[in-house]
C-alpha cells in the first residue's frame, strides 16, 4: 500500500468518499477493489483484513473523505465499524452490508439473463448468501434447488425455507443431477466446482461464480469452449440499490414525517406511530396536508361506523389547522 499515492489520487481524481471492507475468503490482508459510484459521487473502494493498516487508510483519509462506508458484517476477526467509529475525526461513518449487495447483484443478473420462471437455478452454497439468494429467487417462482458440501445442512435448509415461503410459492428442492439453467456459486472455497456439473448443463446455461474464484480451471476451459456463458459476479450490478440505502440515510422521514405532537389541541402521530384510539393520524408530522383518519388504538385506522361524535371533532380541527396553513 502506497498511502503517498492514494491520497495523490484521492485529491486529483476528486474522489468523495471511501469504502472499507473484509471478505470470508482472506488471501490479502490489502486489497484495491474497483471504484464505486455512489450517487454519482466516486468512491474508492478497498478491502482490509488487517488492523494496522486499517487504522493507517482511517487516518489517512479523515481529513479527506467526506463519507467513510463501512462493511459492518464481521467476516474476519476484524470490527471495522468500531475502528472507524473510534477514529474518525472529520469523516462522517455510514454503514453497508456487502453480502446483501452481492445477493440483490446476483438476483438481478440472475432475473435480467433468464425470463422463463420455468428453468432450473441452482445455488451452490449454504452461507449467509446462497440462502438468502435461494429466498429470493424462490420468491420470483424460479425452479430453485440447492446444492453443497453439507448434505445434512442442504436438506436442513431446504426444510427450513420452503416452511416459511408463501403458500403458493414453488418449493425448494435438494439438487439431484436435475438439468441446469443457472449455476450460481456462493462459497467462500476456491476451485471446487469441476467440470462435472457441466454434464448436467443445458443449452444457453449459464455459470455465475458469486464466491469469486469458485470454479476450477478445468470447469472454465470446458465451459467456454462448449459455448456457454462463465461469469464473474460484479457486484456494481447492484448499485442503484446501493444509492437507495444511502439516499435513505439522508432521508427526511425521521425529520418530517414521523412524529407526534399537538395540532390546533388535536393529538396527531405520523410515519407509523401507533396512536392511542382517538388520535389523528397525518400524513406528515411537519406541515401536514392532509388526514388519514382516526387512530383506532391497535395501529389501525377506524372505519368510517367506528367514528365517534369527538372523533368527528377532532378531524374537523385538523383539517381545519391544516387548511389554515396552507393559506398561510
Amino acid at each position: 500500500m502506497d498511502a503517498h499515492q492514494l491520497k495523490e489520487e484521492f485529491i486529483a481524481e476528486q474522489y468523495d468518499s471511501i469504502m472499507l471492507a473484509t471478505t470470508s475468503n482472506h488471501s490479502s490482508d490489502f486489497l484495491r477493489l474497483p471504484d464505486k459510484l455512489i450517487n454519482s459521487q466516486k468512491c474508492m473502494s478497498f478491502s482490509i483484513a488487517s488492523e494496522t493498516i486499517a487504522k493507517e487508510i482511517i487516518s489517512l483519509f479523515d481529513e479527506l473523505a467526506f463519507y467513510i462506508y463501512v462493511d459492518v458484517e464481521r467476516k474476519q476477526n476484524i470490527d471495522l465499524y468500531k475502528l472507524v467509529n473510534d477514529n474518525i475525526c472529520s469523516a462522517r461513518l455510514r454503514e453497508i452490508k456487502p453480502n446483501d449487495l452481492a445477493m440483490d447483484a446476483a438476483d438481478i443478473l440472475i432475473y435480467k439473463s433468464v425470463k422463463d420462471k420455468d428453468k432450473n437455478i441452482i445455488i451452490v452454497g449454504t452461507g449467509n448468501i446462497g440462502i438468502k439468494l435461494a429466498i429470493r429467487l424462490a420468491e420470483r417462482n424460479y425452479n430453485v434447488f440447492l446444492h453443497g458440501r453439507n448434505q445434512e445442512k442442504v436438506d436442513l435448509f431446504v426444510k427450513m425455507i420452503n416452511e416459511m415461503l408463501p403458500k403458493y410459492t414453488k418449493q425448494i428442492k435438494v439438487w439431484d443431477k436435475e438439468p441446469i439453467d443457472v449455476l450460481c456459486t456462493m462459497i467462500s472455497a476456491t476451485e471446487v466446482i469441476d467440470e462435472r456439473y457441466l454434464d448436467y448443463f443445458n443449452e444457453g446455461a449459464i455459470a455465475i461464480d458469486g464466491g469469486i474464484g469458485n470454479f476450477k480451471k478445468s470447469f472454465i476451459k470446458r465451459a467456454l469452449a462448449e459455448g456457454y456463458d462463465v461469469l464473474r459476479l460484479d457486484v456494481r450490478i447492484s448499485n442503484d440499490v446501493l444509492n437507495g440505502i444511502d439516499q435513505s440515510f439522508n432521508s427526511t422521514f425521521f425529520t418530517e414525517i414521523k412524529g407526534e405532537r399537538t395540532l390546533n389541541t388535536v393529538h396527531i402521530v405520523s410515519g407509523g406511530i401507533i396512536g392511542q384510539s382517538g388520535d389523528i393520524i397525518v400524513d406528515r408530522i411537519v406541515k401536514p396536508k392532509r388526514v388519514i383518519g382516526a387512530a383506532n388504538g391497535i395501529g389501525g385506522v377506524k372505519r368510517e361506523d367506528e367514528l365517534s361524535i369527538e372523533d368527528h371533532e377532532k378531524i374537523r380541527l385538523v383539517n381545519e389547522a391544516i387548511k389554515e396553513q396552507k393559506s398561510c
